[in-house]
This record gives structure tokens, sequence and C-alpha cells, in this order.
């Protein structure tokens, strides 16, 4: 009792990571719970990449996530849209409290699938170098970045 049972967001996005309050409001592990997310590339307030991180901290088994193209308002949800018909789809489950599942990603998502943001579990290690040791910054790229 008193747990969220399901999230549904649109335009939602985090603190950066290095912000003041990125160490203390994104997530610590995998978050757990069915998940509705809409995303809009026209939302000229944030990078749309800003909302997909949104995303990936959710498993992937609990989240549904459509882009719109609405920008930084809620989607007009139409009758005959695939998006409507998949948070209706959601909605009732969530509702009646049956089991859910998320469908397979429209096309335009599918490059979020199998994807999840590698999360922080402990504090990294600080390793300090003596004064009189000469420090190398070494640089490793991927040999066939871009193709």
């Amino acid at each position: 009792s008193n747990k969220f049972r399901f999230l549904i967001l649109f335009a939602c996005y985090l603190p950066k990571c290095l912000s003041p309050l990125g160490s203390q409001l994104r997530p610590e592990a995998p978050l757990d719970i069915p998940a509705f997310i809409g995303i809009s590339k026209q939302d000229f307030s944030r990078a749309y990449p800003a909302f997909e991180e949104v995303a990936l901290y959710v498993r992937q088994e609990s989240r549904e996530v459509i882009y719109h193209e609405d920008g930084h308002i809620p989607p007009r949800l139409l009758p005959e849209l695939d998006a409507t018909k998949r948070l209706s789809k959601f909605l009732m489950a969530m509702h009646a409290g049956l089991p859910w599942k998320p469908e397979p990603p429209q096309e335009s998502i599918r490059a979020l699938w199998g994807l999840q943001l590698p999360l922080l579990r402990a504090p990294a290690t600080v390793i300090s170098a003596k004064d009189d040791v000469r420090k190398v910054l070494l640089v490793v790229h991927q040999p066939d970045m871009g193709r």
C-alpha cells in the first residue's frame, strides 16, 4: 500500500548526472514499475535524448514508449492512432489489475529496445597518484565508430 502502481510520463526528463540534483534525483536501480512514456522529437525545450534517457531508467520489460509530434505538451491522442490504442490497453490492464506486457516497439523507437542506462551502484574508488609520478592521459577509441 501507499506505493505507485504505474507511471504515465510525457515530456519528462531528469537532472543531468553531474548537476547538484543529479546524484539525489536520478534512480539508483532500474525502475520495475509498469510505465507508459511519451517522447516528442518536436519538443524545443530540451533535446529529445534527454527524454529518451528517462525511458532507459525503466526496465525494458516494464516500459511502453511512444513518440508523438506535439512538442512540450501532452500529445493529442486521437482514437485511430496506434499510440492511443497502446495507452488504452495499458490503462485497462492497470485499472483491472491485470498483468501487462509492453507490445514490441514501434519502428521509430526500435533503437531504444535492448538498452538500459548504466547505473552507479557504488561510489567509484578514488585513486590518487603520488606527486612525483608522471601522469598520462590514455584515450581509447572504438576503431570502427560511426560505421
